[in-house]
Parts: structure tokens; sequence; C-alpha cells
């Protein structure tokens, strides 16, 4: 009987024009219900309220737009028994870009196999099943995301799209399908996120002469991270509409505890039988495990555990090993310098120099992008971080400074790849004082700076510069990576709203770098504010840098 049981199981979930309440969710009139399957343990255990979720990979089977938030290259797997003898498989990779645009990339595939099952030809006079050997069904799912930031009104807009190639099989039928999913995902305040998404729109194709939709559904969400007594709480809503089904709610909360572990909880509302969920996560380093209890009624209870891991050391600061030496007083030479496929955890750079005549120090930059890398005073080596992507080749220069009033000269240095000589003019640069200051934890533009980036913006579209960047800072308040990102949004926001005063977007660039660079000692208030800046770095035609701060 558990074999006839599962086969109608397959059946329903997966054809099914009934609902029935053993089948979570509601299985409703669509084909590929399999769609709605939670795909991670953390998901589960909020019970699956992750619409507004950002920054897990997971993201991409519930909102795309949640993917751009990644800082570092992730995998993700769930494995195990679900109901009876189904196993459920799903493995998941994101790739976040670390260029300019903050976009992401993830692929996923689902997998569930219903095993072996018994084909029954109908009953003897006795009423009993005869049986004619067995059969297998099986359900897959691909799906490729992209997710990008934008700005809205000078706030971060994440917009999100996923494809979806599907495959449905059972005995000797089976069905291609394919289908999307866009989502956006909008930022109220650093702890406030709003989510929207529309899933699975597409069709299963034909399975025995019969062609169905996939369960295409409406989901809106919301977010909310607090903290309570040091603790940081994060509490999801979600809103879900099934094209095919009523009205379902979703309530999920996270709590991050002592020693890298969260407790999860979740609840859903408006089911046929509403049910609990609770899980955990467990950080260990670059590994996480997270475990999720799922109860399903009649079906039973299921238990989810999902593995990940974070490729933190493709992207990392590098620290130096052991104490550098002094180098000989600076000289610049024409150096080459190429790397192909050094991942950046592992690389140092060194430079040879020439003395020049009344400079201070130097700048290195990416030659590919005119990115600041380092700032190198006289007599000291330096480790850089080389954000190496692999088996890409990459070209550095370098350009001399002085701190004097005025910078006379100008020096010139080549720079190399194996396809491509070019002369890089190296300039001596002035600096001046001018920045912009934030609120604590915000990335808005206060109303009693915007006449000064009015000014500012006069002037580059007057005097056309080559180049302005753009350096976001924090204070040393909250966790680096969390400050990395807000420094990140502080000079986004800025560079967006230069672009609305009539500012070329070729010539800005954004960086942030954290709490990295301070100015002050971070022991006040005071000297914390003005820690909480972006800076203009102004690189002008005739070979002079203006470096611009203001309080």
């Amino acid at each position: 009987m558990k074999r006839i049981k599962l086969y109608i199981f397959v059946l329903i979930i997966t054809y099914s024009s009934i609902y029935s309440a053993e089948i979570p969710y509601g299985a409703g009139t669509k084909a590929g219900s399999f769609l709605r399957i939670d795909t991670s343990a953390r998901v589960s255990g909020m019970a699956g309220a992750f619409t507004s979720i950002t920054g897990d990979v997971s993201c991409l089977n519930y909102n795309p737009a949640g993917l751009v938030t990644i800082e570092y290259p992730q995998v993700y797997t769930t494995y195990g028994n679900w109901f009876v003898d189904t196993n459920f498989g799903y493995i998941a990779f994101a790739l976040p870009s670390r260029t300019k645009n903050n976009s992401t990339i993830a692929l996923s595939l689902t997998y569930l196999d219903y095993g072996n099952l018994t084909r029954v030809t109908g009953l003897d006079e006795n009423g009993i099943p005869v049986e004619a050997g067995t059969f297998n069904a099986s359900d897959m799912n691909l799906s490729a995301g992209y997710a990008r930031k934008q700005f809205l009104m000078n706030r971060e807009v994440m917009l999100g799209v996923a494809l979806k190639f599907v495959h449905l099989a059972i005995d000797n039928n089976s069905a291609f399908g394919f289908g999307i999913d866009m989502g956006a995902n909008y930022m109220l305040d650093k702890d406030w996120c709003l989510g929207v998404a529309v899933k699975n729109i597409g069709t299963s194709g034909k399975m025995i002469n019969t062609a169905d939709d996939l369960p295409t559904e409406i989901r809106v969400g919301s977010n909310r991270e607090f903290v309570v007594k040091e603790q940081n709480i994060k509490c999801s809503i979600d809103i879900i509409e099934p094209l095919d089904n009523k009205l379902h709610l979703l309530l999920g909360i996270e709590s991050k505890l002592i020693y890298d572990i969260s407790a999860r909880a979740g609840y859903r509302v408006n089911y046929d039988t509403d049910w609990f969920t609770v899980g955990f996560g467990y950080n260990y380093k670059n590994i996480r495990l997270d475990y999720a209890y799922v109860p399903f009624n009649v079906l039973g209870n299921t238990h989810r555990i999902s593995l990940g891991y974070f490729f933190t050391d493709l992207f990392k600061e590098v620290t130096p090993p052991h104490t550098v030496a002094p180098l000989p007083p600076p000289k610049i030479s024409d150096i080459v310098a190429v790397f192909n496929g050094i991942p950046k955890s592992t690389f140092s750079i060194e430079w040879q120099w020439q003395d020049v005549e009344g400079a201070d120090g130097y700048r290195i930059y990416d030659a590919e992008n005119d990115k600041l890398l380092q700032e190198v005073l006289q007599g000291k080596s330096v480790w850089l971080e080389t954000g190496l992507q692999r088996h890409t080749k990459y070209t550095r220069y370098i350009k001399a400074f002085n701190i004097t009033e005025e910078g006379k000269s100008s020096v010139k240095t080549s720079a190399t790849t194996h396809e491509l000589k070019s002369v890089l003019f190296v300039k001596l640069l002035n600096k001046v004082a001018l920045e912009i200051n934030f609120k604590h934890g915000e990335y808005t533009i206060q109303e009693n700076v915007i006449p000064v980036l009015d000014k500012i913006a006069e002037l580059l579209i007057e005097f056309k510069p080559n180049k302005v960047y753009l350096e976001g800072h924090t204070d040393n308040s909250g966790e680096a990576t969390e400050n990395l990102d807000l420094s990140q949004r502080r000079s986004d926001t800025v560079k967006q709203y230069l672009i609305k005063k009539g500012v070329p977007d070729k010539i800005l660039v954004s960086i942030g770098y954290g709490d990295k660079k301070p100015i002050a000692d971070n022991n006040t208030e005071e000297s914390k504010k003005k820690n909480r800046r972006v800076e203009f770095v102004i690189i002008t035609d005739e070979g002079k840098e203006v470096r611009a701060t203001r309080e």
C-alpha cells in the first residue's frame, strides 16, 4: 500500500487538478508543483518567508533580486529524504561581480526523485492490486539568475531575473518546460527591506498529451532587523498569491546568538493545515550548516540539512605574513606587471623605481579601470589587494605625487600586457580638502550638503576632468563587511546625485573603503562623524589631481 500511496502522491503533486490538504503549499492545478518546495534549511526554518531577504544564494529561487548583495562567491547544497521513498536534492552557486555595477550571477539545480514505484494494472477478484513491475518518476529544475543594483530617488533598488528549465518525468513519459522569475527589492533604510517577485511564469510542455502552466505565484514581502539586548533579530513576512490557489501568509524570524549560532522559527497561515517550523544555523569560518524541522500533518515530519561554503579568500584583503623591509627611495621605471590567473589571497606586488625629484609618494592604479589601489610613501614597500580574477591579464601602473601647493612636472611610465603596449603619463598631484559627511549607519545625502554637491557638479561640468574618484568611508562601528557595504552605498549615492545634475557617468568612479582609512581616532562621536564621509579625488586634464575633503 505504501507504493500505491506514493504513486497517487506523485500524480497529485505533479499533474493533479485536485487540491489535497496533504500536499504542502497546496498543489493546485498546475504542473511542476515541486518548484514550491523550499530549497534550503534556512528558508524552511523561516517557513519560506524569504521574498525580501538578501545576500543568500537561495534568493535565486524566491526573489532573484536578493542575489545582488552577496559579497563572496558561495556554493550551497541541500539533500535528504522528503516523504516516504522520495529524495530531494539542491545545489546552487553564486558569483558576485567586483566591478562598480554591483551585480551577481547564480546557478541552481533542484532535483526530486520519487524512487521505484510499483505499477498497478488493476484489482483482482479479491480486490488486491495486480502488480506489473516498477517504474520511476522524477522532477528537475535548472535555474540561472542575474541581479544588479539601480538607484531610485537616492535609494537602492535591487533588480533580478532568473530563467529556468524544467523537466518532468513519469514512467516513459516526460515533459520539458521553460519559465522565468522576476523580482525587486527596495531598501527603506539599512535595516528594512521590501521585496516583490513573480515566480514560475511559463509552461511545462506536454505530458501525456496535456500541457500545463507552471505554478505561477506573486510574492510580496518585508523584513526588518532589530537589535535587542545586543542580539540581531530579523523578522520577515511574506504574502503569496498563487494563481491556482488561495492567498497564503508566511511569518519568519531569525536571531543571531552567541558563537556564530542562529536560531530560526516560522509559521504558515491560511493553509488547510497551518504549521510551525523551527531551525538553526551554525557558521564556522567559511562554512555554514543549516537545519530545519518541518511537520507536514499526516504525511509526517521532514528534516532538512543544508551545507554552504563561502570563498572569502578570493576577495579578502591581503595581510602580509611577515614584516616587510623598507625599499630604497622610490624610483619610477617603465615597469611591466602582468598577472594571469593568480588569486588575490596569495599575491603581492613589488615595484622597481626611479627617482622623481620633488615627489613625496606614489599612487598605484589598475590600468584596466583606473581604480586607485594603493598610496605609497617614499621608502616603503607595500602589500596590495590585487582584485585579480582567474585566467585574466591585468596591468598596473604608478603615478607620482607630492603634497605641495603645486605640481609642475609630469613623469611618464609604460604599462604592458602580452598584447598591448601603452604609455601612461604620471601626474604630480595637488591636495586640497573636501568631503561630504553622513549620519551614523545611513547613506542618504543630508540637506545641508546638497548646495555643496550642486556647486561641485557645476565645477565638474565646466572643467571636464578626466576622472573623479568618489571614496566612501565609515567609522569603526559595526562589522567590517557591513561597513564596506555601507561605504560603497555612500559613494554610489553621491555618484548618482552628480549624474542627475549632469556630470558624465563615464568620469565618475565610486569606491568603498569601509573603516580602513579613518581621518580621526574614532574615540568620540565627533571623531566618528568625521570618518563617515565621501572624499573626492579629481584627476584634471592638465595632469593634476585635486583631492577634496570637507566637513
